[in-house]
């Protein structure tokens, strides 16, 4: 426990360094938003309700893609061979760049996510939210992170029998984007897409905690946090035990390619 205070402390203090870029990512959120709603209006003119929920619901999927920076070491060090000393650590590597990649986050929140929450707000506003649905909706929102990481170490895996894999990264962040609803959710989408997006991981990413917090605070009636946290915790696991699997199976095909 003491050393999982101790990773997520540093992640935390990492991104505190660089005051001055997440000035520089407020503005460019701040901006996003302001183009996405202009979006949003120019495709519901007749229909303020779902006009002012898809602005809201734009601007809480921006302030997401804020915090959901994933920031992975994995694919370099197979490439390399440093992948080998990591491994001799007496801790668990994944779980590690895990804590890390959370302490990051919740400073991605304080620093980057706070400010253009409260711009969003006085601007656009969210309805009549409680801090509970606050609670509810964090909670969600680190098990969703968790799922992107685990995600994207399933993607990184791959340098264990390929050269390269930013290619594969990027092509995954491109899928997550469009099959996660963090442009178009589901229920807008033909039913085709929306059982595809309702079959794969990603919806429980971006989606289903903008939702919650969307839908409690316009009195909707919405979806079951609790529904949400089961089905989040089930992709975990799922993913969780494939990379068990790839990562048990690409440790004996280790071959340091250079240094």
């Amino acid at each position: 426990m003491k050393k999982m205070g101790a990773m997520i402390f540093i992640g935390f203090k990492q991104k505190f360094i660089y005051k001055k870029a997440a000035l520089l990512t407020i503005c460019v959120s701040a901006f996003s938003v302001l183009i996405l709603c202009l979006f949003w209006k120019a495709i519901y003119p007749d229909d303020p309700m779902m006009q002012a929920y898809m602005v809201r619901y734009a601007a809480l999927s921006q302030i997401l893609s804020v915090f959901y920076v994933v920031e992975s070491k994995l694919s370099g060090e197979i490439r390399n061979g440093n992948i080998a000393v990591s491994l001799l650590k007496p801790w668990n590597y994944i779980i590690a760049m895990l804590q890390e990649n959370i302490g990051k986050m919740l400073a991605n929140i304080f620093l980057v996510g706070l400010p253009v929450f409260l711009i969003c707000y006085l601007l656009i506003g969210f309805g009549n939210f409680i801090f509970f649905d606050i609670i509810k909706v964090m909670f969600t929102i680190i098990l969703a992170f968790t799922i992107l990481f685990l995600v994207r170490i399933l993607v990184e895996l791959s340098c264990f029998w390929v050269i390269e894999s930013w290619s594969l990264v990027f092509l995954s962040d491109v899928i997550i984007r469009i099959l996660s609803g963090s442009f178009i959710p589901s229920f807008i989408m033909p039913e085709w897409g929306k059982n595809i997006m309702q079959s794969l991981p990603f919806i429980w990413i971006y989606e289903m905690p903008i939702r919650i917090f969307l839908d409690n605070s316009d009195g909707l009636p919405g979806i079951h946090s609790g529904k949400v946290v089961l089905l989040q915790l089930f992709w975990i696991a799922v993913l969780s035990g494939i990379i068990a699997v790839v990562w048990n199976r690409g440790r004996k095909k280790i071959a340091v390619q250079g240094g």
